[in-house]
């Protein structure tokens, strides 16, 4: 990587963890993020579209609300509803090229099936997978894939593998 790219990739990372500049907040249950039109709208054109829309122009906070898993009388089980974990890493990988999987992830997933022997990172990658397709971030969806593609290796035989296909392969019956 170049030092351009390496110091854009730093201001990009620093804005976005400070919040300078932001003109839009995602909310997704719990989890807020101040983020940039010119970043989010350049890389999803669905974001893009959300943003442009009447709906938008009518909003005067500024704010885009996805509904997120864990709003209260929705079934969180259901794939058209967003995880806001994964939420938040798609919107990491918009402005840091990446994400990473953390504890908080698994504890919000083992909650779901307590007994089972699982590797929540797995249903975790298919979720972030789902939402690239769902907001049209191919490079969301090829970073998922490749990270899903390695936890999958030593998870296959565990009772979560099939609840990621599930949440990877429900949403594409959706579009």
């Amino acid at each position: 990587m170049t030092d351009g790219n390496t110091a854009s990739n730093a201001a990009l990372a620093s804005i976005f963890k400070t919040g300078a500049y932001s003109d839009v907040v995602i909310k997704c249950g719990s989890y807020d993020a101040k983020v940039h039109k010119a970043i989010i709208c350049s890389r999803s054109e669905v974001f893009a579209a959300m943003i442009s829309g009447d709906v938008w122009k009518e909003n005067q906070e500024g704010i885009l609300r996805l509904k997120a898993s864990t709003d209260a009388g929705v079934d969180p089980m259901d794939v058209s509803i967003d995880d806001p974990d994964a939420v938040k890493h798609m919107i990491d990988l918009l402005y840091t090229h990446d994400y990473e999987t953390t504890s908080n992830d698994r504890e919000t997933i083992s909650v779901l099936e307590p007994e089972a022997e699982v590797d929540q990172d797995t249903v975790m990658h298919a979720k972030v997978y789902a939402l690239g397709g769902k907001y049209a971030i191919p490079s969301l969806q090829t970073s998922a894939l490749t990270k899903f593609r390695g936890a999958v290796t030593s998870a296959w035989d565990k009772q979560d593998f099939a609840e990621a296909l599930r949440w990877a392969f429900d949403w594409n019956e959706r579009k």
